[in-house]
């Protein structure tokens, strides 16, 4: 088909360090060329953007949570089994944050 030749050239410039980050990713992919390799990431990965203040009032959130939680677990031995699965709701809760904002400081350095 004539509107799959690609005709527009796309150059930018990266240092040594750099260039070897993207030399082993490119290796690691199963892209036949780099160009492939830049068009797969350029086209298909997402760019993501964070808010640090949002992250952090999650997290307080998160930990204002936990404590309301424990807290009815001394006071009430009633629903225990339901209080119990609240605690591992927000434990659970409490891990994906964690791992979001871990996986965050990585892509920022």
């Amino acid at each position: 088909m004539k509107d799959d030749k690609r005709e527009i050239l796309y150059r930018f410039r990266a240092n040594k360090a750099e260039s070897s980050m993207i030399e082993a990713r490119y290796i690691q992919s199963s892209c036949s060329s780099i160009s492939e390799f830049f068009r797969q990431i350029v086209i298909n990965d997402m760019i993501v953007q964070s808010s640090e203040e949002e992250l952090k009032n999650l997290n307080l959130l998160l930990k204002s949570i936990a404590q309301s939680v424990d807290k009815l677990s001394e006071e009430s031995c009633t629903h225990s089994a339901k209080i119990q699965e609240v605690k591992r709701e927000v434990d659970a809760a409490w891990q994906q944050l964690q791992s979001i904002q871990f996986t965050l400081r990585k892509l920022k350095h």
